[in-house]
């Protein structure tokens, strides 16, 4: 480069460009990096290569843009603690039936569920019925509590299964990709589901754990026999308003206890407090030998609410508390959103000390849009 010219930003060194990326903990930062050039998209790849050997990513909140539209969401990073001028067009609804992958959910009032990925431009895939006996002609928004994906269908539309927990009773389906209805497993008053060593792990609010194959060729008209019971309801009784189920960053299996209480006034519910179990599992059957409470996360953080339940290290991504749950208002049994009671409790637990913080302070306009929930934006690999 000729004194005096203009610099060639394709063409700075490699170790240049890294250093670069490795000061941006957002995807949306690398998306927007790789687009500058081929030689900065290649350079790019090679670190969302090496950001995936960390097996997560670091959620963003999705939250209400300044026009306050119920079709458009932005991000905000709790990393870097800004909003990114970035607007996803989703549908209008009371409230998703949670994220996983990058992808929400929606019902309609004759229970058809609609996955939709706001980061693809807007791609969806509608799923049949989940309960065609049981059409909800009011307060459909709710009747998906959450759903999980093994895999992105954007990357693999042939092969993904969607296990959801739904109805009332909170009770469990899946459906497989290409199946024509869902297959419902005979256990409810579910909180929490999770993909864990192949298998689908689900939580009680009273602390039963159970586990369940979606992949054991069964024909779609079977009833699933496979369910099995893994711990029961805690003894003595001890009862979640929310429980979780998390997989650490070093593969541990977590049970996650949220625990509930009036605010000051007396009116509202905030989180009161958690407690997190470590669950040691048997080696070849797989039941819950012992719950070892935990005093420390070390480095991990976990993200609950409105979202597949996730841990990162914090130690990979800088402005990211550990040892702490951030989390979101998803406590909807009693009552929907209404202009009494509106989405609030979202904030920053300290396993260490049980203080608590704020990660966004939701404004008064906020409370009277659907709930701010996780969601990861997705790497994009070209």
């Amino acid at each position: 480069m000729a004194l005096g010219s203009e610099p060639d930003w394709a063409y700075l060194p490699v170790p240049v460009i890294s250093s670069i990326l490795d000061k941006l903990p957002e995807p949306v930062d690398h998306l927007w990096f790789g687009a500058v050039c081929k030689q900065w998209q290649s350079v790019s790849k090679d670190c969302i290569l090496a950001k995936q050997r960390w097996s997560k990513l670091l959620p963003m909140l999705m939250i209400p843009t300044e026009k306050y539209t119920t079709t458009e969401r932005r991000l905000y990073s709790v990393a870097e603690g800004k909003i990114y001028n970035v607007e996803l067009q989703v549908p209008d609804c009371e409230r998703f039936g949670s994220s996983c992958l990058g992808w929400l959910a929606t019902v309609d009032e004759s229970s058809y569920v609609t996955l939709l990925n706001p980061f693809k431009n807007g791609i969806t895939i509608r799923l049949p019925p989940i309960d065609p006996l049981q059409p909800y002609h009011e307060g459909f928004d709710y009747y998906i509590y959450k759903f999980i994906l093994s895999a992105d269908p954007a990357s693999t539309p042939n092969d993904y299964v969607v296990v959801a927990i739904y109805g009332m009773n909170k009770k469990l389906a899946f459906i497989r990709a290409g199946d024509r209805s869902w297959r419902h497993v005979k256990i409810q008053m579910i909180s929490d589901i999770i993909f864990y060593n192949g298998l689908v792990y689900a939580v009680g609010h009273r602390g039963l754990i159970a586990c369940f194959n979606v992949k054991d060729g069964n024909s779609i008209e079977s009833e699933l026999a496979n369910v099995r019971i893994l711990a029961p309801n805690m003894d003595p009784p001890r009862y979640s308003d929310r429980a979780y189920l998390v997989e650490s960053s070093g593969g541990d299996l977590l049970y996650v206890h949220r625990k509930l209480d009036k605010n000051e006034d007396y009116i509202l519910q905030i989180t009161d407090h958690f407690k997190v179990y470590k669950l040691r599992l048997h080696e070849q059957s797989g039941k819950v030998m012992e719950r070892v409470e935990l005093e420390s996360l070390g480095d991990d953080t976990l993200f609950v609410g409105d979202n597949n339940s996730m841990s990162v290290s914090a130690a990979n991504f800088p402005g990211c508390q550990p040892n702490s749950i951030y989390f979101t208002h998803d406590y909807i049994d009693c009552t929907r959103f209404n202009n009494f009671y509106q989405p609030h409790d979202v904030g920053i637990f300290n396993v260490k000390d049980g203080t608590f913080g704020q990660h966004y302070t939701l404004k008064p306009l906020d409370k009277k849009m659907p709930p701010v929930l996780w969601i990861v934006p997705p790497f994009q690999r070209k």
